[in-house]
């Protein structure tokens, strides 16, 4: 699974600010919140539907850039490993 960032070009209304690409499709967006409190600055999410029932974390906060990447690779596993268990329950 490789996962990329590519800059959105709205970074200079509010910080940093990513789409989170894999296979050449936007799955995701990380960006940097300057307008909140420290320690949250950093939101990741997922923005492609995410079953409910999988009880995967979809979005969070955290104090950066690389702490947002690793909980959003994180969560990403885990959608990605049910989507295999799917494909090896219908074969």
């Amino acid at each position: 699974m490789a996962l990329s960032l590519r800059p959105t070009n709205l970074s200079s209304l509010r910080g940093l600010d990513y789409c989170v690409i894999e296979d050449g499709q936007v799955i995701g967006r990380v960006y940097e919140d300057r307008h909140t409190r420290p320690g949250l600055q950093w939101f990741w999410s997922i923005t492609m539907h995410i079953d409910p029932a999988l009880g995967v974390t979809t979005d969070g906060r955290t104090p950066t850039l690389e702490m947002a990447k690793e909980q959003f690779k994180s969560s990403w596993s885990k959608v990605r490993e049910s989507d295999e268990q799917k494909c090896f329950a219908r074969s």
